[in-house]
């Protein structure tokens, strides 16, 4: 799996149930999100808008869209276990 499609995948599986998630056709509205480089900044405004999350945890998981959701592939991190420390920074 690449970097983009596992931050992808995280964002789903953390704020589906969100209400600032995209609803309906998904496929669309994602896909419209990617292609304008907006996806990055539904999930920021996600991450800030979830309240049972303290500063550190918001921190981390923004630094994990950010590194995983860059629009630009170069932009993309490659270190797959940094990713994962920035998930579970105590595993």
């Amino acid at each position: 799996m690449d970097i983009y499609s596992f931050g992808m995948l995280c964002l789903w599986l953390l704020f589906k149930e969100n209400e600032g998630y995209p609803k309906g056709s998904e496929a669309t509205t994602l896909g419209e999100l990617k292609s304008t480089d907006k996806l990055r900044d539904l999930a920021h405004d996600l991450v800030l808008k979830t309240e049972d999350l303290d500063d550190q945890k918001r921190r981390r998981l923004d630094k994990f869209f950010e590194l995983s959701l860059a629009h630009e592939p170069k932009a993309r991190t490659s270190d797959f276990k940094g990713l994962l420390q920035l998930l579970a920074p105590n595993r």
